[in-house]
């Protein structure tokens, strides 16, 4: 049966020693510290550098982000205070030219400029 075992494909762990079942496990103290290869500790080594050197990036990143938005932030601000000026700006402007529309205004311009209608004289009066 030993030789059948030995050439089967049957995969079969190791028993356990005497002084690992004797052991506590609850207790870190106790627990049996494996010592790992050297390649083992140098791909370790490489993950964690990666990893270090990636949460450094993202975390530069995120500060340049931040300050891109801000600085958008403010552009946004100004934008939308000369905005708010040339709609005031427009609606002025739209008030004169409703203005112009009016011919009782236009009169007053006209005579304001020393125009009048026929037979019609002007006189200017002298302001304190």
């Amino acid at each position: 049966m030993t030789k059948h075992r030995n050439n089967s494909k049957v995969l079969t762990f190791r028993q356990p020693t005497t002084d690992t079942q004797d052991l506590d496990f609850a207790t870190p103290a106790h627990s049996p510290i494996r010592k790992l290869h050297p390649k083992a500790k140098r791909r370790r080594l490489i993950w964690l550098v990666s990893a270090i050197l990636f949460f450094i990036w993202f975390g530069v990143q995120l500060v340049i982000q931040q300050m891109k938005i801000w600085d958008r932030e403010d552009i946004l601000a100004k934008k939308s205070q000369e905005l708010e000026k040339l709609r005031q700006e427009s609606q002025r402007l739209d008030q004169d030219l409703q203005r112009l529309e009016d011919p009782k205004y236009l009169l007053e311009q006209a005579h304001r400029l020393g125009y009048g209608k026929k037979n019609e004289q002007n006189f200017e009066l002298e302001s304190e």
